[in-house]
């Protein structure tokens, strides 16, 4: 989608155990069938994250925080200090306060995007998992699994999630987009059916800010 943050979610930062061997794809399977059915019974979720993204051409390493309100049929509010990305379903405001700025569109639901529902909420059935074994993130041991697309038009090349298999919960993602660049996001204080309310799915544009609408 064309006003998603790079994440979204969304991770460089991060290395596998060197002695970590491929599971069975069923394994894989099996843990990714878990986590559906119980982000199934999510209505709404809220976490903060430390996206770290290294540049494929430069190697540069820029990190950023943030939080994330997500509720399903794409509503969101995306966070940042300079940035603010809120999705009603309908209509998406991107709104830039270096630049004074918001811009205003449609919501599209590209199959091919990975959205904040779409990776968080939804895992994408037209990625292939395979579980590259363990890996401890603090006290949490978690399941790493990594997704690729079964099929060329996708909006990355690849993305790993870390689930914590206890609680079927991802701590951690990470993706490599189409230009070969290495998105992180570690999550945080992550509360899910609290009742967001849905004003927080609204964006109220502030004085003095220009608004660009390409509906």
């Amino acid at each position: 989608m064309r006003h998603r943050a790079s994440l979204i979610f969304a991770l460089c930062g991060w290395m596998l155990l060197s002695s970590a061997t491929a599971l069975p794809r069923g394994d894989a399977a099996e843990l990714v069938s878990k986590l559906r059915k119980k982000y199934d019974r999510i209505d709404d979720l809220s976490l903060s994250f430390v996206q770290t993204t290294v540049f494929a051409v430069s190697k540069a390493r820029q990190t950023s925080e943030g939080g994330l309100s997500l509720a399903k049929d794409n509503r969101y509010r995306i966070t940042f200090d300079d940035r603010v990305i809120v999705s009603d379903g309908t209509t998406v405001w991107s709104w830039s306060k270096a630049n004074a700025q918001v811009i205003v569109d449609r919501f599209h639901d590209d199959p091919n995007s990975l959205t904040p529902d779409r990776l968080l909420v939804r895992i994408p059935s037209e990625y292939t998992a395979v579980s590259l074994g363990k890996e401890r993130l603090g006290k949490e041991e978690t399941t790493v699994l990594k997704m690729t697309p079964a099929s060329t038009g996708r909006s990355v090349r690849w993305f790993k999630i870390w689930v914590d298999e206890e609680r079927l919960t991802v701590l951690k993602l990470q993706l490599l987009d189409l230009a070969e660049n290495e998105i992180t996001y570690e999550l945080r204080d992550i509360a899910m059916n609290q009742g967001i309310p849905d004003s927080t799915f609204r964006f109220t544009t502030p004085a003095g800010t220009e608004v660009l609408d390409l509906r």
